[in-house]
């Protein structure tokens, strides 16, 4: 009798599970692409119902909407990319239109990759490695010397739009999404940086403030790894972020991607330092005393807000800094939640005195005098706008960011774009050789050039240069 009883009540509990079973339907599968704070970027996220292969490869339905949703996120990447490359023809259009080589560009990367070949990457430009502009100019003149003005400036604009995209869409504690990569390129400074081969160290720069400000929950290494190559080896600023890279792996010291960026970064010094020691001419310094310090206040920030309006009066500045301080000082509460925000506003500081460490404060105008140099503390200061507006807990904090960024836009119109005097690049190549030297123009600011003088050799190797050439049937 007893083991009748316990037979009934197993039949019991399994009638009781097949009920269940019956009643409560099949998970569906939910892919959906990593959110800011997430995972990283290019991501898809799969739920516990689908970590099995085989309980889902069979279905079609299933696999088609794996499918159609990695399309759908190659199409949003797809049409931030679009967005972003039309911002930047917004703000640089004349360098398309007329693509030009400017500055050090023509002086020293060109002639380098002409005498040196490949190895020129790692050549230091006055005192730094820049990895990234001097790998484009290599596949450029490897396309075509002839077209080499109009090959260099595309792929210079698919690295900044590339930025832009992976400010938007990598997983760091900052809010915003596209936001970010929007401000980025709508910062109120001269676009001296925008779309220029040359200058795309500065764009590179950015790529390391990511992995500064990278989410500690997200898993991947592979993107963070990139841009501290990318970055570490084309700019300087790898010695302001691997101070922050220590910190996090002290403070992330169970997470062992946090090591391995580390050492990434400290091999990037390595090479950065050594560059450093070894410059081709005396690095320039400037005065970190306290007249040159008094200018950071009303041009990195009053500059940010009304430094471009023709009417702009030293008063109006101090105004405008004052405001975006009391702004800074209502957020202190908010500062103690999302302390991340001390991440960035240490990462501003720093870009600070390493552009005061370079140049003299006193002499930079936003317009004429070295606009690149507030590109970074610029961007950074757009982020932490866009962010508050993202998340801000108060109404109130939430409208007095949105007025400071449309200040800054407001504030952009007067140097939306610069024009740019076209030195027709092909022409003179084709010309070049009837003199020894000859003296090839290139840009120096737009509008006045400079001289790049090239002996015969070095006209063929230009002539000659790529698949599409002097003499290529087509030309």
């Amino acid at each position: 009798m007893l083991q009748n009883i316990v037979n009934g009540n197993r039949r019991v509990r399994f009638a009781a599970r097949v009920a269940s079973r019956k009643r409560s339907p099949k998970k569906p599968i939910l892919l959906y692409m990593s959110s800011p704070g997430e995972d990283s970027p290019a991501t898809l996220r799969q739920s516990p119902s689908i970590r099995n292969s085989r309980d889902w490869r069979g279905d079609s339905s299933q696999l088609a909407a794996f499918r159609e949703s990695r399309s759908n996120q190659a199409l949003y990447y797809l049409l931030l990319f679009l967005l972003f490359f039309w911002l930047l023809y917004l703000r640089r259009s004349a360098q398309l239109l007329h693509p030009q080589v400017w500055d050090e560009d023509g002086t020293q990367v060109i002639p380098g990759l002409l005498v040196h070949g490949w190895k020129s990457l790692f050549y230091p430009v006055n005192g730094y490695l820049i990895f990234v502009p001097k790998a484009i100019s290599a596949v450029s003149l490897s396309i075509s010397g002839l077209y080499y003005p109009m090959v260099s400036t595309i792929l210079a604009w698919i690295f900044v739009a590339g930025v832009c995209v992976a400010i938007s869409v990598s997983p760091i504690a900052l809010r915003g999404g596209p936001l970010l990569g929007v401000f980025t390129l709508l910062i109120p400074s001269d676009p001296e940086v925008f779309g220029i081969p040359l200058y795309t160290f500065w764009w590179a720069s950015l790529l390391l403030f990511l992995v500064a400000l990278w989410n500690p929950r997200s898993r991947g290494i592979k993107w963070r790894f990139t841009f501290i190559i990318l970055g570490g080896l084309s700019s300087p600023i790898i010695f302001l972020v691997t101070p922050f890279l220590v910190l996090r792996a002290i403070l992330f010291r169970q997470k062992r991607g946090e090591i391995a960026m580390l050492v990434a970064a400290l091999l990037c010094c390595s090479a950065q330092a050594v560059a450093m020691l070894h410059p081709a001419a005396p690095l320039a310094a400037g005065l970190l005393n306290a007249h040159n310090l008094k200018q950071v206040l009303p041009k990195l920030i009053g500059g940010y807000l009304v430094g471009n309006f023709v009417r702009t009066t030293d008063h109006l500045v101090w105004i405008a800094t004052s405001v975006f301080l009391a702004f800074v000082l209502l957020l202190i509460p908010f500062f103690r939640r999302s302390p991340w925000y001390l991440y960035l506003i240490a990462l501003w500081c720093g870009t600070v005195y390493f552009i005061a460490s370079r140049v003299d404060l006193s002499i930079l105008q936003l317009r004429v005098s070295g606009p690149r140099y507030f590109f970074l503390p610029f961007v950074l200061l757009a982020w932490f706008l866009v962010s508050v507006l993202s998340e801000g807990e108060h109404f109130g904090i939430r409208a007095f960011a949105a007025v400071l960024l449309f200040a800054s836009i407001l504030n952009m119109l007067p140097v939306r774009s610069r024009p740019q005097r076209d030195f027709h690049w092909s022409e003179q190549l084709a010309d070049c050789g009837r003199a020894d030297p000859f003296p090839m123009e290139i840009s120096f600011d737009g509008l006045r050039p400079w001289f790049v003088q090239l002996n015969r050799s070095e006209c063929r190797a230009l002539q000659q240069a790529g698949w599409i050439h002097l003499n290529s049937p087509v030309r």
